[in-house]
């Protein structure tokens, strides 16, 4: 992270945070800020979300978000909302009933832990983005069903996110049977 003013630099790119969680980037001759793999965000919030003061946007590497990562909750504050995960290979991690874990590759695939209920927990495969507006914001899609993150903290040794409520445009009775009689009634 760069305090206002400050550059970084890498993969002929350059990032210059300007305060107020904008950030002006310069690719490299080429075009493309993703040559080595890097994708550089832009402000980590959008029009209904502001940063926090001396808060700056974070630069996402891909290199670093493709890999296994594991639940390393043992790490997480008692009653926080983020969640730690660790290189699979970091540490050996606690006996746990059941570990999330996420195996992310490059092309957008991924696996992640199945929580089975006859404890014969095994990977099953997905498909992650990032949001092009905000790529702080990961997306994990398997079956039908879309899990948004906040990514807080990315680099080789460290993925924090935060878990995001879903939006639905759906009415909360939409699946109840006696709401379905209320609107045949209207």
């Amino acid at each position: 992270m760069t305090k206002a003013g400050q550059m970084r630099t890498g993969y002929g790119i350059t990032v210059t945070t300007l305060g107020a969680g904008v950030c002006l980037v310069l690719m490299n001759v080429s075009g493309y800020a993703a040559d080595a793999g890097v994708q550089i965000t832009a402000p980590a919030s959008g029009p209904s979300e502001r940063l926090e003061p001396n808060k700056t946007a974070i630069a996402i590497d891909i290199k670093d978000l493709c890999q296994h990562w594991v639940h390393s909750r043992e790490e997480e504050q008692p009653g926080g909302k983020d969640q730690i995960f660790r290189p699979a290979a970091s540490k050996a991690f606690p006996p746990s009933r059941f570990r999330m874990a996420y195996k992310f590759t490059p092309n957008g695939a991924c696996e992640f832990m199945f929580l089975s209920p006859s404890d014969a927990h095994h990977f099953k495969p997905g498909k992650w983005m990032l949001d092009t507006r905000d790529q702080t914001l990961l997306k994990i899609t398997a079956d039908g069903t879309t899990q948004s993150y906040r990514i807080v903290e990315l680099s080789k040794n460290i993925l924090r996110l935060t878990p995001l409520e879903p939006k639905t445009n759906k009415h909360p009775l939409k699946n109840d049977s006696a709401a379905a009689g209320l609107s045949a009634r209207r």
